[in-house]
């Protein structure tokens, strides 16, 4: 793949070819920028589940999901986003989602934490169990700003 080093050669020879390769290692990177935002919001990958939840990996998946989302998380996309790494052949049945939430839900609501069902649709977090939720990760894992 890309552009054999000969055809590279001739074109930083060229100011309107270098000008182009410039604009798009440029947008390049505002675009793996942008994957990275969106992953980190999709997720909240950035900043582990507080560890007195004592979640499995596959609970924290499907709460880090949560929290990273706005509004009801359909169960089909949750259960997408948990298994992407699987093989058709290998997957559970749906309703696994179900069992997750049941039992994270047990190990949060002691610290305030509520998951919403919306029947028929799926789950969202509450705008104030995302709060308690990164003040915890927040008390547990500061964020070191670096000048």
């Amino acid at each position: 793949m890309g552009v054999p080093q000969r055809n590279l050669d001739k074109a930083v020879d060229d100011p309107l070819a270098s000008q182009l390769i410039e604009h798009l290692q440029e947008e390049n990177d505002i675009l793996r920028e942008q994957v990275r935002q969106l992953q980190d919001q999709i997720a909240s990958t950035t900043t582990p589940m507080p560890i007195e939840f004592c979640l499995t990996p596959a609970e924290d998946k499907v709460l880090r999901y949560l929290l990273g989302r706005e509004g009801v998380c359909h169960r089909e996309r949750i259960f997408d986003f948990c298994n992407s790494d699987r093989l058709n052949a290998d997957l559970p049945d749906i309703k696994i989602i179900d069992v997750y939430i049941c039992k994270i839900r047990k190990k949060i609501e002691p610290f305030g934490v509520q998951i919403v069902t919306h029947f028929g649709f799926g789950f969202s977090l509450p705008h104030q169990s995302k709060e308690i939720i990164r003040k915890m990760q927040n008390e547990q894992y500061p964020r070191t700003t670096s000048t």
